[in-house]
């Protein structure tokens, strides 16, 4: 018969138990971390969509507002058509003023009141009063009872 080597080959498996629990460990890592993750995004989405909501329900108020400020210059003008250039008007003027649209049409309306020509004098009114540290409103009032008491005469 043929001679006939056998070879026994040895693995020394000490060592092995605790990587397979190490591996395990890793395992169980990676599902928790993906879990958070999962719950996370949860907590993102629902922080974006409240965010969306709040930004969508402050443009409706925003947009309700001015179309009161239109309404309140239709009833002084007495034209929609002309409410709209004096709202855009009053626009540019808030825009390169520290007033708001607002406060514009609040001081513009007051200017009407007593009877002058808010359009050509708002831009002034803003400055005065940015000048004086106070609201339009007040500068176009005090303006206003100045030009009807005879100083501006």
């Amino acid at each position: 018969m043929a001679n006939r080597r056998v070879f026994d080959i040895i693995f020394k498996t000490k060592g092995t138990d605790k990587a397979q629990r190490d591996i395990g460990d890793v395992d169980n890592k990676i599902v928790d971390l993906a879990s958070s993750a999962k719950k996370t995004a949860t907590i993102l989405a629902s922080a974006l969509a409240a965010t969306t909501v709040a930004v969508g329900l402050k443009a409706v108020k925003t947009a309700g507002q001015f179309e009161m400020l239109k309404a309140r210059l239709v009833g002084l003008t007495g034209s929609q058509k002309e409410a709209n250039r004096l709202f855009k008007e009053f626009n540019d003027i808030a825009s390169q003023t520290p007033f708001s649209v607002q406060e514009v049409i609040d001081a513009g309306a007051t200017l009407q009141a007593f009877g002058l020509d808010a359009e050509n004098l708002l831009t002034g009114i803003a400055d005065l009063a940015a000048f004086m540290q106070v609201d339009i409103a007040t500068a176009a009032q005090n303006f206003g009872r100045a030009m009807n008491a005879g100083a501006g005469a």
